[in-house]
């Protein structure tokens, strides 16, 4: 894919550096610019097609159903996570349920130890939870063919603030280290609210989501029961 983004960026500049032993003229010079801009285009929905996707979401998110379903608001989403993440790096450390059964689901609860955030640093330092720096909706779709809001999963990218945890503790906080990690979330709707399906290390961009079954218009989805 690069190598042909690379040819596609290079193909207008030959166009143009053939022609520039002939006399250039006002029409050429108005072909070359609206080939560039095209091939730019073109580049720009393949290199950032996840973003492309996070803006159609958020829109639908805050304009479409936020305001009938609060808790489709990214505000409320924002708030839930926050609320969330703690527990769930506290299950990672101690593998206690306790205090975060009401936050998941099922699937979650039977293959947590499968993935999970990054945990350690190339080096094998720990990492520890500081704090959620942004919460990106990357997708809203359905999952199951259940009336919504039953059957909706919505899709997050979160940016974390963590904390290095040196091997050896030398017993001053000022020498403490920040860095960042990216997280995938996944959050499934149970008719009354968001519960965690899944969290797994960003690692790389998602290319399916267009691929995915949208989520129906909020006007033939059933009376929120929100309060």
């Amino acid at each position: 894919m690069n190598k042909y983004i690379f040819s596609c960026l290079l193909m207008p500049s030959i166009a143009f550096a053939e022609s520039s032993g002939r006399h250039t003229t006002f029409v050429g010079q108005v072909v070359f610019w609206i080939g560039a801009a095209a091939v730019m285009y073109l580049v720009g929905r393949v290199v950032f097609k996840e973003q492309l996707h996070e803006r159609r979401t958020l829109r639908r998110l805050m304009d479409e159903i936020g305001p009938f379903h609060r808790e489709f608001d990214i505000t409320s989403i924002t708030r839930w996570v926050h609320r969330c993440n703690p527990h769930v790096w506290h299950l990672y450390i101690g593998h206690d349920f306790s205090d975060i059964e009401d936050f998941v689901t099922p699937e979650f609860m039977n293959s947590y130890r499968e993935q999970g955030p990054r945990r350690v640093t190339a080096k094998g330092e720990k990492l520890r939870f500081d704090k959620v720096l942004k919460v990106h909706p990357l997708g809203v779709y359905m999952i199951r063919d259940e009336q919504p809001p039953l059957g909706v999963e919505l899709m997050l990218r979160l940016e974390e603030k963590v904390e290095i945890v040196p091997s050896i503790s030398m017993g001053d906080s000022s020498q403490s280290k920040f860095t960042q990690i990216q997280t995938f979330w996944t959050l499934r709707h149970d008719g009354k609210g968001w519960r965690l399906n899944r969290v797994w290390e960003a690692t790389e961009d998602v290319t399916d989501l267009v691929q995915r079954t949208p989520v129906p218009p909020v006007t033939e989805w059933m009376p929120s029961n929100s309060t």
